[in-house]
């Protein structure tokens, strides 16, 4: 009770003052939070030069009626509810700072420190002059993150934070490094992209057969490799040796078709050549025979095959590269037809598209095929060249 008393009393004497004239902006000194006043004990109330003794119950008598207490603070009929207040509540919604009031100020000093004050105009928060995010200046899409330093991209992090990007040097691409990991910006090199494509593997649904099936693709600017061929039938060969020259053939009592026949082994020769294509690289080939044994019979059929490439002004001789074996160890007879093919020949001579490439094959002499009804039907020819050359 006396400490509540004094509290009130220094309240009242500091922020309101008394109404006597003398007394305007008077102080109580000596009187401290933990001061154990009676009622009847005397303070000094000082103003200026002039000083006054006074007890409690002078202070009781000024202000124990809601008109003289009106009086006395300024605050006219907020005097007497704030009397009859009951709860710290009641008494900051008589004053308007209660829960459900919208009190208004200047500015707030947040820590008690001017450097934090909190303002606001034109709907905008700001501390020390600084604006503070709203919800309407939050970026919603990309139309709305302007102004950010200039020629960036931007990615989350392993944090879920966006992050700048700056774009790479020209002619860089940007790409994965891992699932995990900041992207990058990055110079391609033979590994990114294959050199190149089979066009095995290119189609349209998917299988091994597939080629490429696309009208009016452009290709001239692209560095893509491919295999291609080059068929020789029968009637395009020229046998030597014991090897008879192309004649019609009826198969079976079915198609009609040329054959070269050859009597004999280590003896027979069949040769063909050809104007290598544009886009050729100059490497190896592979050959292919197709043959056909009519007679009930699965022996063997032997031959080895060489190559030579001769340019302009190149001189054409009897120097060829390595021959390779075109084996079959065990034919189909009964007329089926066999393809037997070589691993890749090198021919002799520097190859280049616009070349001319001879090849001979020659029928060994191991071979044990009875000759007479075995036909040569064509060879096939395969080279890597680049599309659109």
């Amino acid at each position: 009770m006396k400490k509540n008393l004094l509290i009130l009393i220094t309240l009242l004497v500091l922020s309101f003052g008394f109404y006597a004239g003398v007394w305007a902006d008077s102080k109580i000194s000596n009187l401290g939070e933990t001061s154990d006043i009676q009622s009847t004990d005397l303070f000094l109330l000082v103003d200026g030069a002039t000083s006054t003794k006074i007890t409690a119950i002078n202070v009781f008598d000024m202000i124990n009626t809601p008109a003289k207490f009106e009086t006395i603070s300024n605050s006219g009929a907020y005097a007497s509810d704030m009397l009859a207040a009951t709860t710290k509540a009641g008494l900051a919604t008589i004053v308007g700072v209660g829960t459900g009031d919208s009190p208004q100020f200047t500015g707030i000093e947040l820590g008690h420190a001017t450097e934090n004050t909190l303002s606001a105009s034109g709907g905008v928060l700001s501390v020390e002059g600084s604006a503070l995010a709203t919800v309407t200046s939050v970026p919603t899409d990309l139309t709305d993150f302007t102004e950010q330093t200039a020629w960036r991209i931007f990615y989350s992090d392993t944090n879920g934070d966006v992050t700048e990007l700056a774009l790479g040097a020209a002619n860089t691409f940007l790409g994965s490094d891992g699932a995990t990991s900041a992207p990058s910006f990055q110079t391609l090199v033979d590994d990114d992209i294959p050199a190149s494509i089979d066009p095995d593997k290119i189609g349209t649904d998917g299988t091994a057969n597939d080629k490429i099936e696309a009208e009016n693709i452009n290709i001239q600017s692209m560095d893509i490799t491919a295999v291609d061929s080059i068929v020789w039938n029968a009637g395009g060969m020229i046998a030597s040796g014991t090897c008879t020259d192309a004649v019609e053939a009826t198969i079976n009592s079915g198609p009609i078709v040329h054959s070269i026949i050859c009597t004999d082994a280590a003896t027979s020769v069949i040769d063909g050549s050809v104007t290598m294509p544009d886009g050729y690289d100059g490497g190896t080939v592979t050959f292919e025979l197709t043959h056909l044994q009519s007679a009930a019979e699965t022996l063997i059929f032997n031959s080895d095959i060489k190559a030579m490439c001769r340019g302009v002004t190149d001189t054409v001789n009897n120097t060829w590269g390595d021959a390779v074996p075109i084996d079959d160890g065990e034919v189909t007879g009964s007329n089926g037809i066999d393809h037997t093919s070589s691993a890749a020949v090198t021919p002799n001579g520097t190859c280049a598209a616009g070349d001319t490439l001879f090849w001979k094959l020659t029928i060994s002499a191991d071979s044990t095929v009875t000759f007479a009804t075995h036909n040569i039907l064509g060879m096939k020819m395969e080279f890597t060249k680049t599309l659109g050359d």
